[in-house]
């Protein structure tokens, strides 16, 4: 039987030319986008290269990057360091995946959530590490802390501990406009009409799958 190969999963810069499979060596002629940062934990070093581990995904992704594409912690921090003046934003989202962290019979596990969104706020979300697939963004859970605090994620039920949470590597968004709303008015003559075209702006769709745990999984899931 044909062994499948892995596709390698998200968790890793894009070159501005072509894919890479971080399992192999990067050649040093290679750059990496200036736009793009990730947290990485250095394993090995040479007088030009670090050898990295992608934080949050397997040691199969391990691989060298050139020491001028590395930024200290505190300049990540300044890149990323979460919404710029959109905060009601992120805190009304974080309600409302509250809100979906529940246990019901007919519910799906898949959960989908839309809400209105600015261009800017978009924008700000952006700025958090993900990856692109399309239209989707997708992003890990520790990056989200970032705009939502530690703990977003989870939703203890009872005081038994059962819980529900988003699970990781599920969590991805789109942005894309309202349709817009469509309707006629009588004018000052009652026997004619006008078509008026309300826009009705831009929203996010947040979607996620949700599981379920006890007590014995709380802290792992916790983190």
């Amino acid at each position: 039987m044909e062994k499948r190969e892995r596709k390698p999963l998200g968790y890793y810069r894009k070159l501005a030319s072509s894919s890479l499979d971080c399992r192999k060596q990067i050649e040093k002629s290679r750059k990496w986008k200036k736009t793009d940062v990730f947290n990485v934990k250095v394993l090995e070093e040479t007088e030009t290269q670090c050898r990295v581990s992608w934080v949050g995904w397997s040691k199969l992704y391990d691989c060298w990057i050139s020491k001028s594409d590395l930024v200290e912690d505190d300049v990540n921090s300044e890149l990323f360091e979460g919404p710029r003046g959109s905060s009601n934003f992120f805190s009304n989202l974080k309600l409302e995946i509250k809100r979906k962290l529940a246990i019901g019979a007919k519910d799906s596990a898949e959960v989908k959530i839309r809400v209105p969104c600015t261009l800017e706020e978009y924008q700000d979300i952006l700025r958090i590490p993900h990856s692109k697939e399309g239209r989707r963004a997708y992003f890990h859970i520790i990056d989200l802390n970032r705009v939502f605090s530690k703990g977003w994620h989870v939703r203890i039920l009872n005081e038994r501990k059962d819980f529900c949470y988003v699970a990781e590597g599920s969590v991805f968004i789109t942005f894309t406009k309202n349709r817009s709303i469509k309707e006629f008015q009588v004018i000052d003559n009652e026997s004619e009409l006008r078509e008026v075209v309300h826009e009705s702006g831009h929203g996010l769709t947040f979607r996620f799958v949700r599981m379920e745990g006890t007590e014995q999984k709380l802290s792992l899931v916790m983190g």
